[in-house]
């Protein structure tokens, strides 16, 4: 009697054994090692082949795993099979290439019609949605192709740029922009999300009401602004606590490893910076510091400049800056200081820490929660006084030197030569160049200046001064339809005889300030970076040293750059 065979018997012995090799293949991809996923993949074809023999040579070169797989008579199965890693390129190739095809595809399409919105392609959609309403937004571009030119002039080693991390780390800055400022689900979003953030600081007024009394806001810096700073940091601890922010840092260091195929320890410090500080970033791959390469330590301080930490995030939008775009700048500028840092300072060896190690964040923290709510107010006693501290010396100072720069220019014939003045004109071409508004290069060239030369609080302050002094011309136009003029930098107001005082931005102005000041790159952070991570691994002194002035170009750059991918697409 004709025996009937059973479809796993048709397939043949080998089949069943390649699929009890399956949890074992899956194993060895974790661990990256093509060459023994290839041999587990064809020991399940052959019955006769034992994986065992070969990871217990797994101590040997390389050489000597070729010779098992030569001795067992794989050669042409080792020659037809792709190793994950190809694989993986391949498919990053491709996805690339539909990028650009269908960004043509589109234009081609779409070009000279009235409604035409590509759904995929920056490029294409910045010019079929915004360059016809507002050609000036490609000098923009023009700032954004100089920027990444000067990254690419000043890298150590052109040659070894991974150019799929630059090129996603650039993408991922157009497609959040193009999310957040050209679509009303985007914009409606982290507008909602931007007005709970700003309801959420509010409630510190009770806190300083109670201590400080009903008139806690006539003292608004001390009283009002600085609590912001306690609330907040303790509000930090009770997430942490509960496992929020290393959830968030662990899944959105995943999302960058994975799009940018950056490794996990730079990816996971990268969104780390998003919440904490210069200081308490780190403190989450302390335990590799030690071991990263030169690329990674590189990449790990860029990080660190070209982002504020959640804190600072918090009194900054008690200013007055708009809640939404700091919050879409503090993110739009993670992948964008990964990019840079790796054409700067391109990968040369391997990395020697272990991926999966990274994404379990553990800093040390308190084990009760009222002890991490404790730690954390008085911690922010520590940062409220410091950034006090700063705020009065900085101001002081620039006060001084502005009427000794003016006294000694009224002396030589110059009128209103000031410090201010001077920072004006010194980062007016810069300002140009990333496609301000004409009327407001000055004074972003100023800002920009205060930023670098004092402080971030004290350049958002100046910032939030010239909102609000743009809401009032706003009203005081709706209401008297009356006249102002400018009388140096600042505007007066003829039907009210009022002066408002630093002048005024337009809106597009206010979002690009806010994006271009996003980041901590202030000189004095030269300082903080570098004692921070010495003390943190001794032994990487001289590549800190060596790598930080660098580092902290590079988080320049990648603020500027997320300025200039905002300004490319606002116009209204």
């Amino acid at each position: 009697m004709q025996k009937h065979m059973t479809s796993r018997e048709k397939e043949g012995p080998g089949s069943e054994k390649l699929l009890s090799r399956f949890p074992e293949a899956v194993h060895c991809n974790d661990r990256t090692d093509d060459v023994e996923l290839r041999h587990v993949v064809i020991s399940g074809f052959d019955p006769r082949i034992d994986s065992s023999s070969y990871r217990d040579s797994r101590d040997g070169d390389v050489w000597k795993k070729r010779s098992i797989l030569e001795d067992q008579g794989l050669d042409s199965w080792r020659n037809i099979s792709i190793s994950g890693h190809t694989f993986v390129r391949v498919v990053k190739a491709i996805l690339v290439l539909l990028y650009v095809a269908y960004s043509v595809y589109s234009l081609y399409r779409t070009w000279g019609t009235e409604n035409a919105t590509p759904s995929v392609g920056a490029v294409v959609y910045l010019a079929m949605e915004v360059v016809p309403y507002r050609p000036r937004n490609l000098m923009s571009l023009v700032g954004l192709t100089l920027l990444f030119l000067t990254s690419f002039i000043l890298s150590n080693n052109p040659r070894k740029v991974n150019w799929h991390t630059v090129f996603w780390g650039i993408a991922l800055q157009f497609y959040m922009a193009i999310f957040v400022l050209r679509t009303q689900v985007g914009y409606s979003i982290f507008s909602w999300m931007g007005d709970r953030i700003t309801d959420f600081i509010s409630y510190t007024d009770a806190g300083s009401r109670f201590i400080f009394g009903q008139n806690y806001a006539e003292h608004y810096f001390a009283f009002k602004q600085l609590p912001v700073l306690l609330f907040i940091n303790a509000f930090i601890a009770v997430a942490y606590h509960f496992g929020l922010v290393q959830a968030f840092v662990a899944y959105f260091g995943k999302f960058l490893a994975y799009c940018l195929g950056t490794t996990a320890v730079e990816s996971v410090n990268t969104a780390a910076n998003i919440f904490l500080t210069l200081l308490e970033a780190p403190l989450v791959i302390k335990p590799f510091l030690s071991h990263v390469t030169e690329s990674e330590l590189f990449a790990i301080m860029a990080g660190g400049f070209a982002s504020i930490a959640g804190i600072t995030m918090a009194v900054v939008i008690s200013f007055g800056i708009p809640a939404n775009h700091i919050l879409t700048a503090s993110v739009m500028s993670a992948p964008a200081a990964l990019a840079i840092a790796k054409l700067m300072c391109p990968e040369t060896s391997r990395s020697a820490t272990n991926t999966q190690d990274a994404y379990k964040i553990d800093t040390g923290a308190p084990k009760g929660l009222l002890e991490a709510v404790c730690k954390a107010a008085l911690d922010g006693v520590t940062i409220a006084v410091m950034a006090a501290a700063n705020l009065l010396v900085f101001v002081a100072a620039l006060q001084l030197a502005d009427e000794t720069l003016e006294w000694f220019g009224e002396q030589a014939g110059v009128q209103h030569l000031t410090v201010r003045r001077l920072l004006s004109y010194v980062f007016y071409p810069m300002m140009y160049l990333y496609g301000v508004d004409p009327q407001d290069l000055l004074t972003l060239g100023r800002l920009l200046g205060v930023k670098i030369f004092a402080s971030t609080f004290l350049a958002y302050k100046q910032a939030a001064e010239l909102v609000k002094n743009s809401d009032q011309l706003a009203d005081y136009v709706t209401q008297t339809n009356g006249t102002w003029h400018y009388v140096r930098d600042d505007v007066i107001l003829d039907a009210w005889n009022q002066t408002l005082v630093g002048g005024v931005l337009t809106e597009r102005s206010i979002v690009m300030s806010t994006y271009i000041l996003c980041g901590l790159y202030e000189i004095a952070a030269l300082a903080v970076c570098m004692g921070t991570l010495s003390a943190l691994a001794p032994s990487r002194t001289k590549d800190i040293a060596k790598h930080v002035t660098r580092a902290y170009v590079a988080g320049n750059i990648a603020c500027y750059m997320t300025g200039c991918v905002a300004g490319a697409y606002l116009y209204k």
